[in-house]
């Protein structure tokens, strides 16, 4: 199941890089990368040091984002992915203001499903360089887990008349729906193109 997801996030990250050759404008950055870290406060999960990158499609106000990276402890640590679209309240040559809104998705032990947004100001040092502070909150409402519901018997029986008896474990996919948050505040390193 990871690789399959892994897969997917390859294949939309070639898709988008081959749109935005397409929308580049000459005067406002059509893709951008960037570092965040900082701390994030759990509600009902791990307090926990996050470190990510994001990856910005932009065409004047709108654009698309999409985020990967982890949530680390002493004895804690997560995937954590994010893919939202994006609104620019401020998109300027010195300035952005970006707001998304999406899905939100971890995985430590289990999975964590939910929704996601950040609002984050950036601020241009040079042609390609920006620095800024990043707001994130996450609403993870749905717990995807296994879950042991019995054990299965097989009788094997042999030509010399002995048996074997082998035991299964039965794991079943359950879906729990709870209330998790993150909040998460980080700082801003990032290129421009």
């Amino acid at each position: 199941m990871k690789i399959k997801i892994i897969n997917k996030i390859f294949f939309l990250l070639f898709f988008f890089l081959t749109i935005s050759s397409h929308v580049f404008s000459d005067d406002l950055p059509a893709f951008m990368v960037e570092l965040n870290a900082g701390y994030s406060l759990g509600i009902n999960l791990n307090n926990a040091t996050q470190a990510d990158i994001r990856l910005y499609y932009s065409f004047e106000k709108f654009g698309f984002t999409i985020e990967a990276g982890g949530l680390f402890s002493t004895d804690y640590s997560a995937f954590h992915l994010f893919l939202a679209p994006i609104y620019y309240f401020i998109n300027n040559d010195k300035w952005r203001l970006p707001l998304a809104v999406g899905l939100d998705f971890i995985n430590d032990k289990t999975y964590f499903i939910g929704i996601g947004s950040f609002i984050a100001i950036h601020y241009r040092l040079t042609k390609y360089i920006y620095t800024g502070f990043n707001l994130g909150v996450t609403y993870a409402f749905n717990n995807i887990y296994e879950e042991l519901t019995g054990y299965k018997k097989t009788i094997t029986n042999f030509d010399d008349g002995t048996s074997k008896t082998q035991t299964t474990p039965i794991y079943e996919i359950k879906d729990h729906y709870v209330n998790n948050f993150y909040f998460k505040p980080s700082l801003i390193i990032g290129l421009q193109f």
